[in-house]
């Protein structure tokens, strides 16, 4: 039976990451070992995380780098632990005690591959992702089906550049390949990077079908929070500079300066502005 070293991220969510826990204990046919990596908590959750800990390793950080770095530490202690697999899971996905065999069962095995679900919404009917496409020219991310009813959109052949890093699943050798995730961000716009640099070394990107999970999505920051709000801004700067060729760049900076013209003629508002610029200084 093949090892996956599941890896959760905790940051003052103890109960949710519990949850989550208990629902990877209950997979079936499936031999995990779990690694709960706390981010620097400021409430009890060290201790309460401890204090059930049988069967988990958890591991403290001592410090918030975010969501690559907090993974990247619970990679690297699953890495020594022989694990064959690796699975990135959020507290706030839930799924079945099938959901990791059927992926696994379905994991591309003639090539590297960073593999996901379907995720849909919390109702279960609509889709969340299935990956996105990435538009260089204006920086912009097209979220393939996103919105649409799961129901009438059972296939698409559309290739994602990036994958939800709500729940991920990937082999050793892929990770060798790929290497670990990108620290630069913080928050958003990882797993867009870690795809797009792990397709170019020849890594597939894949999304499976029939297997779904469900994802509320965005409750720690919240939906529409001005954290949210000025982490994607600044960290679209990041990833368009590491990642874009030069004359896309340019092409980005254009659709950004008519951006920021508009915000301030109609809005008198430049703080998209400031979190451009913040991301550009960030390099």
């Amino acid at each position: 039976m093949e090892k996956v070293g599941v890896i959760i991220l905790n940051y003052n969510s103890s109960n949710a990451t519990l949850d989550a826990v208990n629902k990877v204990r209950q997979s079936k046919n499936v031999q995990t070992h779990i690694y709960v990596v706390d981010n620097n908590s400021d409430d009890n959750s060290l201790e309460v995380l401890n204090s059930q800990s049988d069967g988990i390793k958890v591991i403290e950080t001592g410090y918030n780098g975010g969501y690559a770095y907090g993974n990247n530490i619970g990679l690297r202690a699953a890495l020594k632990d022989d694990n064959d697999f690796f699975c990135i899971l959020n507290t706030d996905v839930d799924f079945s005690e099938c959901t990791l065999q059927k992926l696994l069962d379905e994991y591309p095995r003639n090539s590297e591959c960073i593999f996901g679900p379907t995720i849909l919404q919390s109702d279960g009917k609509i889709i969340q992702s299935v990956g996105a496409k990435t538009n260089y020219w204006i920086g912009r991310n097209r979220n393939i089906c996103g919105g649409e009813a799961y129901s009438l959109k059972k296939s698409v052949n559309e290739v994602p550049d990036y994958i939800s890093g709500a729940f991920l699943l990937f082999s050793r050798e892929t990770l060798t390949r790929a290497g670990f995730l990108p620290e630069n961000y913080f928050l958003y716009y990882e797993e867009n990077e870690w795809c797009v640099r792990a397709s170019r070394k020849g890594v597939t990107i894949k999304v499976s079908w029939d297997v779904t999970v469900r994802h509320a999505g965005s409750v720690t920051v919240g939906e529409g929070s001005v954290l949210k709000k000025r982490y994607m801004n600044r960290n679209r700067m990041i990833f368009m500079r590491r990642n874009a060729s030069t004359l896309q760049f340019f092409s980005f900076s254009c659709y950004l300066l008519i951006l920021y013209v508009r915000d301030l003629m109609l809005k008198r508002d430049l703080t998209r502005f400031k979190e451009f610029w913040a991301g550009y200084k960030s390099i």
